[in-house]
């Protein structure tokens, strides 16, 4: 049995936010509450008032309840960036390193590997986020370079890694 189970959380340079799993359709209001309860439990844990949002171009994003949230968190998102591309997707590699860890753990029932899943995820140190984050321009150069192609994200990744826990 194959179970399609959305995940709704966030990432900064922090440290890592609040997950939650959904198993509903993402409509507007669900998101809309998505944030409220995501964003402002985040914001307290991590000592945070306000924040850019990364995020793809789902319909849902834009929806008009959506957006008057986002207004009264204080929330901004990042436009005109390609938000489709994995290589420009910083909460994929995060979830990439997630999936690496859960897949060496797999069991057999579901509740226990959606548990390792939530436990695995909260084992991602803050210079692996960081590292993320910081690899963001030579992203940008690479693909560019690569004239648009996919790239070696990992690469990018372990790069950062290194120079951040030496310099940072």
């Amino acid at each position: 049995m194959v179970v399609n189970q959305q995940r709704f959380g966030c990432v900064s340079w922090s440290g890592q936010g609040v997950l939650t799993f959904i198993e509903e359709t993402l409509r507007g209001q669900i998101s809309a509450d998505l944030l409220v309860n995501v964003i402002l439990e985040t914001f307290e844990i991590l000592n945070m008032q306000s924040a850019i949002l990364v995020q793809d171009h789902t319909k849902v994003h834009s929806f008009h309840v959506v957006e008057d949230t986002k207004y009264l968190l204080n929330l901004r998102s990042l436009e005109g960036y390609l938000s489709n591309s994995p290589d420009l997707d910083l909460i994929e590699s995060i979830w990439r390193e997630c999936k690496d860890r859960v897949l060496k753990g797999l069991s057999g029932n579901l509740e226990e590997l959606v548990d390792y899943a939530f436990e695995e995820r909260n084992n991602i140190d803050i210079e692996f986020i960081r590292s993320c984050l910081a690899s963001m321009p030579q992203r940008l150069y690479e693909i560019i370079s690569n004239n648009g192609r996919y790239i070696n994200i990992r690469d990018n990744i372990n790069n950062e890694s290194n120079y951040i826990k030496h310099n940072v």
